[in-house]
Parts: structure tokens; sequence; C-alpha cells
């Protein structure tokens, strides 16, 4: 997470920042080598906020490098719509049952760990007496 402010850029991971005006300067230990003009605030926003739109606009206007035909797409019968969809809640069921396989069939589904921990409770007041 890089931090931009009026008066410093930099990333609080590394207590790495510099002044402004040495954003986009060329640096090496620490030290400016080539010391570059500031970027407009124009440029800026452009990093901050929609840089990454304006390159997916790019790609959407240059049809020969994004040429993706939607009617060359395979169609789906509905045969092999089984196949290719899983069906989550089966799955669900699947881990449910070898999760209570592993905890020893504790009922998830009506109090959880609150029913947990009573019956934790009761083993070990019964431990006691």
């Amino acid at each position: 997470w890089i931090e931009f402010t009026p008066y410093e850029i930099g990333i609080s991971k590394y207590a790495a920042f510099m002044k402004t005006e040495g954003f986009g300067s060329k640096f090496f230990k620490a030290r400016i080598v080539k010391r570059f003009t500031e970027f407009p605030l124009h440029y800026l926003q452009g990093i901050w906020g929609s840089a990454f739109t304006i390159l997916f606009r790019r790609l959407l206007q240059e049809k020969t490098k994004l040429s993706i035909d939607l009617n060359a797409l395979p169609v789906i019968d509905s045969d092999e719509e089984d196949d290719i969809f899983f069906d989550a809640e089966e799955d669900f069921q699947d881990e449910e049952e070898a999760l209570r396989d592993a905890l020893g069939n504790i009922d998830l589904t009506a109090g959880g760990i609150d029913d947990i921990h009573s019956e934790n409770e009761e083993e070990e007041g019964t431990l006691e007496d």
C-alpha cells in the first residue's frame, strides 16, 4: 500500500518515505541519482483512480488485439450441462459428513460452538465429582 500526501509519498510497511518532489526520480541507495520533474496532478490522479480502466478501454478499442467473437463460443447442450456444472449442495453435504465423522457427530446446526463448550464443561464437572 503506497500512501500519497501533499508532502510525502511512501510505504508504511518499510518505513520508506520521500518528498513528493522526488517521486519519479531515479534513486540508488536512498540517494537521488537523476532528478526528474514532478508529475502533474492529473497524472497522479490517473495512477490513483482510473489507470486500470484506461488500459481496459484501450484494449477494447484495439479490435485487432482483442478479437473475441461471441458466436464462435461453444454452445452447451442441456445434457452436457450436468457434466460441466457441479452441484454445490451435494459437495457441501459431503464436507459436512466428513466433518461430523471427524468431530464425533456433534450437532453443528443446533447451538453451534456454545453446545460444544457446555458439553466440555459437563464432562469436566463429572470428572471433579
